[in-house]
């Protein structure tokens, strides 16, 4: 029988190609890859970083990125064995990024996939030590699953040791114990029916000690710090598609937005919706709407969308005329407005001037003031933009490493 002496490395999985395809892609000086396995996130990004630096703690790990770069001819990148940012001592970087071992697991029988017993040893590990390890305005960017994604504000406020931040939870759907377990415990050859059934009980009695009925979700972190200290930490989450194709411009248009939402109240801001969207009516049989549903057949970072009449009507209303918001102060007070624009249904752009005669001013907070107005402190109305699951993740292929 065959067998592998060294621990296996981490294959490029969805996860690997999802936050290839989701990392904004920001020129820098220097950018660090954490838990790099074979080097896949830090080959990409050797094509907008100056100098790359790789960790991780399996030398089985290194020797493949190592000739991986050499394979593909790549000179800026640097490989070095050691557990997180235990070799860098006080070094910094513009970027961090990582696809940690984030598996829920009551096991460590792998190492680039076993997370501890609720999946955030290493993941916490990482953010709690970040702010030590990146410069002013500086980037994190993580792949992992997300155990009970509702409570991550909480989680990410208590893990984060630095200066204000803008952080992005992008999520997909929940896994209920067994869907999330059976993957991982199901081998790909030669396994005993007894020894899957006893191997499931051991997963699942791990999830049931959790503190609360565990949803196991999977996305990305991205935590951007910003130094403006009068400007308090901000925190978003939304539903996307695990991306086949690249999100990350879009990603990067969201933090942009956050800029612009925050800009000085006197700055002109004109209103456009992304050309992305597209819009389904649903009618009964005797031609009355039943159903508004707001999506994106071209691009993953955007789910399907329940909207209402109002939100639909408005939509329509900036997608065929040039409409200009006043200032960024009118916008922090229309929730739902902003719950657009954090969507990336919406998108802001500077303007040299204010309105002018061909251009409309809109003011949602006044002209609907059933559903798009209010303090900017208020939820946005639940049934005003109803945001849908994703599909699940895709089955984990780490069966066949053992």
């Amino acid at each position: 029988e065959d067998t592998l002496e060294e621990e296996p490395v981490m294959y490029i999985g969805l996860d690997s190609h999802g936050l290839v395809n989701t990392a904004p892609r920001y020129p820098v000086d220097t950018l660090l890859d954490l838990c790099t396995g074979s080097g896949v996130q830090a080959l990409v990004a050797s094509r907008y970083a100056s100098q790359v630096t790789g960790i991780d703690v399996n030398p089985r790990a290194l020797r493949f990125a190592r000739f991986n770069a050499q394979f593909n001819n790549i000179s800026n990148v640097t490989f070095i064995q050691g557990n997180l940012y235990q070799p860098l001592g006080k070094q910094r970087f513009d970027i961090i990024i990582a696809n940690p071992p984030f598996v829920a697991s009551p096991e460590q029988a792998l190492r680039f996939r076993d997370g501890g017993d609720n999946g955030e040893i290493v993941l916490a590990e990482i953010i709690t030590r970040a702010a030590a390890h990146l410069n002013a305005n500086g980037r994190l960017h993580i792949v992992t699953d997300l155990v009970d994604v509702a409570d991550y504000q909480r989680k990410l406020q208590h893990w984060w040791q630095g200066e204000p931040t803008d952080s992005l939870v992008l999520q997909t759907a929940d896994r209920d114990a067994m869907l999330f377990a059976v993957p991982h415990v199901h081998q790909a050859f030669g396994q005993r029916f007894h020894d899957y059934n006893t191997e499931l009980a051991n997963w699942l009695d791990n999830l049931q000690q959790m503190p609360q009925p565990v949803a196991i979700n999977f996305g990305y972190i991205l935590i951007h710090c910003h130094t403006d200290k009068t400007r308090p930490s901000s925190y978003y989450t939304r539903t996307i598609h695990n991306p086949s194709q690249p999100i990350d411009t879009q990603v990067g248009d969201y933090f942009r937005q956050r800029q612009l939402i925050n800009a000085p109240e006197t700055q002109p801001l004109q209103l456009t919706i992304n050309p992305h969207i597209r819009f389904r009516v649903d009618s009964d049989t005797c031609g009355i709407t039943t159903d508004i549903t707001l999506f994106s057949p071209t691009s993953a970072y955007y789910t399907h969308y329940q909207i209402d009449d109002t939100v639909f009507q408005t939509l329509q209303a900036i997608a065929t005329r040039n409409i200009s918001i006043v200032s960024s102060a009118d916008i922090a007070k229309q929730p739902i407005l902003l719950d657009l624009l954090h969507k990336g249904v919406l998108s802001l752009h500077k303007t040299s001037s204010f309105a002018t005669s061909d251009t409309s001013i809109i003011n949602l907070q006044a002209s609907q003031p059933t559903s798009i107005s209010g303090d900017c402190k208020s939820a946005p109305s639940p049934s005003a933009i109803q945001e849908q699951a994703t599909a699940t993740t895709p089955t984990c292929l780490s069966s066949y490493c053992r």
